[in-house]
């Protein structure tokens, strides 16, 4: 994370004084919001999400963890459902 927070803070720090004014705060604290920030996203994003290396996020990564989770609440719900014989 640290990491991460020092990639942004040196983009959006344009003029490389080790300062943030106005304008590159806000590209700091929204990078969606500046275009030039949008590469260090995408990045960060792929570095995180793109559990294959392919440099391309599926479905199935960008969901991640939640996808397990929504498989399982899938399957006990439709036990219960066969329990009390409405499936």
């Amino acid at each position: 994370m640290l990491r991460d927070d020092k990639a942004m803070f040196t983009a959006a720090d344009k003029n490389h004084d080790g300062l943030l004014d106005a304008n590159e705060f806000i590209s700091f604290t929204h990078p969606e919001e500046d275009e030039e920030m949008l590469p260090i996203i995408y990045e960060q994003t792929l570095a995180e999400k793109d559990k294959n290396g392919d440099k391309l996020i599926d479905f199935k990564e960008y969901i991640g963890d939640r996808g397990k989770n929504i498989n399982a609440n899938l399957k006990s719900k439709k036990k219960l459902l066969k329990i009390k014989g409405t499936l």
